[in-house]
């Protein structure tokens, strides 16, 4: 019936009108078509004829069919595995999206796909960031991994993943398609297995500084109850054990000293030198009495570096006394300096710019390959002679250098490091000739310092050297005695100022309200910890000189001597 026809086909009596339906011949074989119908009218104007046209698309639809398998087995595969995976465009709008990520984000794929990553990230600068690193991937052609990254989840937390980002178009248009991996858990176990391991470095090193130290004390301990036996009867056995005392705390000052250059402290105090001269005397007086022998070959030309010359002298000799100490039955240790430029081609942590380098090489056995990543551990050591301690000062102080210290082993044929250090475009400064000494020095010095004990012996040192010595337990005594000191007319010709002082005003503030009083004020910062920028830039702040506890009556005459003249330190 002509009125079915139209009804089911759709009614358009004016024009065109099509439709598609499957079909099945006699032997089972199913096909399409789809109908081009005119509906044709007499003259009436009724409907009453139908021309129609068909044309097989049997093919087309079966394509379809396919693409829709297609499209339901790439959401099956995307909602199975468990990553994170999008694909974006060059706005990052969300093309491809599986329930996984939408899951993260709290929503569905459904309300995700088409969306804006902006409309779904309050952080603008890891939008932009994130966006920028897409249109690299996208223009650079090339895939791109990102061994570890963070994102910050709904709730506050943070999820730590590893990413592959693809690029590739969709319809022709550029995309970049982001596949991503939690990796949360591993880095957790990651740090707890760091935590262990700097736990077992700690104890290592809190074992080492109580033998080391208790040694010392002893040596000290008897020697001083010695002396206070045979003060009354032979003094001079008695200043034989006191100078052997003295000789140990100098050796505690050392190993405090280590100490603090690799754990927060030791700030280097720089100055601009050429290190050619200290790499051959260090070396030298580190190898006196021993059946090693030394070759150099030191670059003429080596570009000068800013350094704490005490620290680099003390890296060299840490270095050289461990090449001596691998090889007990002698040998050759060769050592060489040169200039190097690091450039984005090397493959070293480094800033790209000018280095010195200095390699130190020796003949010994070798580190095992399973010990090399712990050597740089303080008291980690595994040589009969040598305490673990010098590597993590060389470490440390070198860290603070912004320079590098590498290390490479051959079993049976020897172990080399190289160390880099940033060169300076700064003139060499002059090397300061040692000050005269004079037997006594007049003046008047202000003392500030919380500790009684120290307070009573640093009077004692001053008298001792001619000076009158008055003193303060915490800055607002010291400032009061100074303004006092000043109306009288007998001021203070140098005050000594300690850095920290718990619960009271220290050095650096202490400092202020001199230079508010007097602007000529001579100050010399005083501390026992090294890791105040203070006391590497002290007259940034103010201050004449630095002398750093603990020290011998001439060092405190020497910085005394030179800031009284005017000279500072």
């Amino acid at each position: 019936d002509l009125s079915n026809m139209i009804e089911e086909i759709g009614e358009s009596i004016d024009g065109f009108v099509s439709n598609e339906n499957e079909n099945i011949c006699k032997d089972g074989t199913r096909f399409w078509i789809k109908w081009r119908n005119q509906f044709l009218k007499n003259d009436s104007g009724e409907v009453a004829e139908m021309l129609s046209v068909g044309i097989d698309i049997t093919e087309r639809k079966q394509a379809e069919e396919d693409l829709q398998r297609s499209k339901a087995l790439l959401r099956k595969v995307l909602d199975t595995v468990p990553n994170y995976i999008c694909a974006k465009d060059l706005d990052g709008r969300f093309l491809l999206v599986n329930n996984e990520l939408a899951a993260f984000y709290g929503t569905t794929v459904d309300k995700m796909t088409g969306v804006l990553h902006a409309d779904m990230c309050e952080d603008e600068e890891e939008l932009k960031a994130m966006l920028v690193a897409d249109h690299e991937v996208i223009e650079s052609g090339k895939p791109q991994l990102i061994p570890e990254e963070s994102m910050k989840n709904p709730d506050g937390s943070v999820t730590y993943l590893e990413t592959i980002k693809v690029p590739f178009a969709i319809f022709g248009d550029p995309a970049v398609l982001i596949m991503s991996r939690d990796i949360t858990e591993r880095k957790e176990l990651e740090e707890e297995r760091n935590k262990a391991a700097k736990l077992e470095s700690i104890g290592l090193l809190a074992g080492g500084i109580a033998h080391d130290f208790n040694n010392i004390l002893t040596a000290i301990l008897g020697n001083v109850s010695l002396a206070n036996i045979l003060a009354d009867e032979d003094l001079k056995k008695t200043k034989a054990i006191l100078v052997e005392a003295e000789k140990s705390i100098l050796s505690a000052r050392d190993l405090t000293g280590q100490l603090l250059t690799f754990s927060k402290g030791g700030e280097p105090i720089k100055k601009t030198i050429i290190l050619s001269d200290m790499i051959k005397e260090v070396t030298e007086f580190s190898l006196r009495g021993s059946n090693v022998k030394c070759w150099y070959d030191i670059a003429e030309n080596l570009w000068p570096c800013k350094v704490d010359e005490g620290q680099i002298d003390q890296t060299i000799r840490n270095l050289v006394i461990n090449a001596d100490q691998a090889m007990s039955d002698g040998g050759i240790i060769t050592v060489l300096a040169g200039n190097v430029t690091v450039g984005p081609e090397d493959s070293l942590p480094l800033a790209e710019g000018r280095y010195v380098k200095l390699t130190i090489k020796d003949q010994g056995l070798g580190i095992p390959e399973k010990h090399l990543s712990k050597i740089f551990d303080p008291y980690f050591t595994t040589k009969q002679k040598g305490s673990g301690i010098g590597l993590a000062t060389c470490y440390s102080i070198v860290k603070r250098h912004d320079g590098l210290i590498a290390v490479e082993s051959e079993r049976d044929i020897g172990t080399t490091f190289h160390t880099y250090l940033p060169a300076s475009s700064e003139l060499v400064e002059a090397k300061a000739e040692r000050k005269a000494y004079v037997s006594e020095i007049t003046g008047k010095i202000l003392i500030m310092d919380d500790e009684p004990a120290l307070v009573e012996v640093v009077s004692k040192i001053l008298e001792q050297i001619g000076c009158v010595a008055e003193a303060a337990s915490d800055g607002a005594e010291a400032v009061r005695l100074y303004k006092k000191a000043m109306k009288s007319g007998q001021p203070f010709n140098a005050v000594i100022l300690d850095l920290t002082v718990p619960g009271g005003m220290g050095g650096q503030e202490t400092i202020k309200k001199l230079l508010e009083i007097d602007p000529e004020v001579k100050a010399i910062v005083s501390s026992g910890y090294s890791n105040d920028p203070v006391l590497a830039n002290f007259r940034e702040y103010g201050f004449s000189s630095v002398v750093t506890k603990p020290y011998r009556i001439d060092e405190l005459q020497e910085v005394l001597q030179g800031v009284m003249q005017g000279k500072g330190g």
